[in-house]
């Protein structure tokens, strides 16, 4: 009779479980806070993760660009350098005296000497303006030395720094990645000019040799 009873309380417990599902909501809860855990967590990594890669990416593409306009420098230098060379050598071999006559006297020699020449002489002036400084762009800023001199103070500048997010100062590298472009587009506009030149000066000079 006991254990009868004993079956009933049991019977009795587990439908009052059932018909109020309370408990299990109560024990799920943990589970769903820890979801949202786990779910702010991958957000947060993957925001983490998202602003590394636009990091590196700015950080490689400034580097990139640095070093084709340094490219363009040393390209120029080497024109220059060879352009120079070659009218040093039309000098010294007295063809610039030979100018001075009347142009409708000239012979074969002097004209491909002084048109050897000025296109040398071209070919040097644009890789003279290659090299030349750029110093254009935005007054304001926070990379350009010229925009980082219209700061009042030190101290302002540094301010501006620890004011901005780095997402801001993300922003910032991106809007000084292409004002470097425009100074290296103008760099190889200009380079292009040049290594024409002097690559027509260079073919008449040797024409010149092998006519001298």
């Amino acid at each position: 009779m006991q254990a009868q009873n004993h079956q009933d309380t049991i019977n009795s417990n587990l439908k009052a479980d059932i018909a109020s599902p309370s408990s299990l909501v109560a024990a799920a809860a943990p589970s769903e806070q820890a979801a949202g855990i786990v779910a702010d967590a991958s957000k947060n990594s993957f925001d983490q993760k998202d602003l590394e890669i636009r990091l590196k990416f700015g950080e490689e593409t400034h580097q990139y660009v640095r070093d084709y306009i340094r490219q363009a420098d040393q390209k120029a230098a080497f024109f220059f350098t060879i352009a120079a060379a070659v009218l040093a050598y039309i000098n010294t071999q007295g063809y610039t005296s030979k100018w001075l006559v009347n142009p409708t006297t000239w012979n074969l020699t002097q004209a491909l000497s002084f048109l050897s020449a000025v296109c040398l002489a071209i070919s040097s002036m644009f890789c003279i303006t290659t090299v030349m400084p750029r110093l254009g762009g935005t007054k304001r800023g926070l990379i350009f030395f010229h925009a980082i001199r219209e700061f009042d103070a030190q101290s302002d500048y540094s301010s501006e720094l620890f004011r901005r997010s780095i997402t801001q100062l993300c922003d910032e590298k991106y809007k000084h990645i292409y004002e470097l472009s425009g100074v290296c587009r103008d760099k190889y506009k200009s380079l292009v000019f040049g290594f024409r030149f002097g690559i027509l000066g260079l073919a008449l000079a040797l024409l010149l040799l092998f006519l001298k």
